[in-house]
């Protein structure tokens, strides 16, 4: 027997060949999703599902965009705050900390712009090389490992493809 669901998008019926799964980034833990967090969309088409998926990634991009800079003010203040202390220690993880969030800021603001997935391709791995080396540096860190797993898993599910111009 054949399931049959609403499409997303224009409420056509369809099956269940195009669909596309959600959760939210606080429901990871260690880079693992619980099945029982996760929601189901299906979609009639390809260009359904695509259409849908642009308008949430660039709606996250724009509502992220504005916290991105903001922490990354604060690093910067902290970071000017704290030169006359020269513990370089702790200037050396607001340098990897600024590095992360600039690079996500670029790679959400290119989304944004609709960069040619070249561009988009470059400044994802960017993003992903600088997290990965915050990730490296800050392991003993519980808190700020799992914000950076989440925001790495977050970015590498990107789907540039569809992204780009």
């Amino acid at each position: 027997m054949n399931t049959m669901f609403r499409c997303g998008q224009c409420d056509a019926v369809c099956g269940t060949k195009y669909m596309c799964t959600f959760h939210a980034s606080e429901d990871e833990y260690m880079g693992r999703v619980d099945d029982s967090k996760k929601i189901t969309h299906y979609y009639c088409s390809a260009s359904c599902r695509s259409y849908v998926y642009v308008t949430e990634i660039r709606e996250m991009c724009a509502d992220s965009i504005p916290h991105v800079q903001r922490s990354l003010d604060f690093l910067k203040q902290h970071y000017r705050m704290d030169l006359q202390t020269a513990d370089t220690k702790k200037l050396a993880d607001y340098l990897i900390h600024m590095k992360v969030y600039s690079s996500v800021n670029t790679l959400y603001q290119s989304v944004l712009d609709k960069k040619t997935l070249l561009e988009l391709q470059t400044l994802k791995q960017k993003a992903l090389k600088s997290i990965g080396d915050a990730m490296e540096q800050q392991h003993e860190n519980a808190n700020t490992m799992d914000k950076y797993i989440q925001l790495h898993g977050k970015i590498d599910d990107f789907k540039l493809e569809l992204l780009c111009k």
